[in-house]
């Protein structure tokens, strides 16, 4: 939607419906995949700004539970795609696991487990690579600190201040 002096536009490219060919409608429910991204790092800079979280502060630190050569990864890397964690899509057992399951709920940790024994791709902080396990992180972040589940931040730090309704 696009929103301009008070006439809203509703845009759309592709299908609504694959098999036939139904335009997508106002009122489906879409992935937001990547776009995502934003939302995680409204919650994690919110947290920061009231000091539960330091952008310094580190997955050994919030998240014992990950594999100990993420330890030393900040959530600035993490937010900056610079964390060298490798990212899950990328993980052959993953693809199998999805194309296996493809309606499947699954839980972040589980997600990280497809990459948990893989190596840092390279030094933190070194360089950028985007990657959609930080995210992922961010949100286990958020949660270790607040006590709070993610899509409970969520709605409370994102959906509610910008009245999204329908987004979850």
């Amino acid at each position: 939607l696009v929103q301009r002096r008070g006439r809203v536009d509703f845009l759309r490219a592709g299908v609504g419906d694959v098999e036939s060919g139904r335009p997508i409608r106002r009122n489906d429910h879409l992935r937001t995949a990547s776009n995502g991204k934003a939302f995680s790092g409204a919650v994690a800079l919110q947290l920061v700004d009231d000091g539960s979280l330091s952008l310094d502060s580190t997955i050994a630190a919030l998240l014992p539970d990950q594999p100990a050569a993420w330890g030393a990864v900040t959530l600035r890397q993490l937010l900056q795609h610079t964390s060298g964690v490798p990212s899950f899509p990328t993980s052959d057992a993953w693809q199998d696991f999805v194309r296996m399951n493809p309606g499947a709920s699954v839980t972040p940790q589980f997600t990280l487990g497809f990459v948990a024994n893989e190596p840092l791709l390279f030094t933190p902080g070194s360089t950028y690579k985007y990657s959609n396990s930080d995210n992922l992180i961010i949100g286990l972040m958020a949660e270790a600190v607040t006590g709070r589940p993610y899509a409970e931040l969520l709605q409370e730090l994102v959906y509610s201040p910008l009245k999204l309704k329908q987004t979850s």
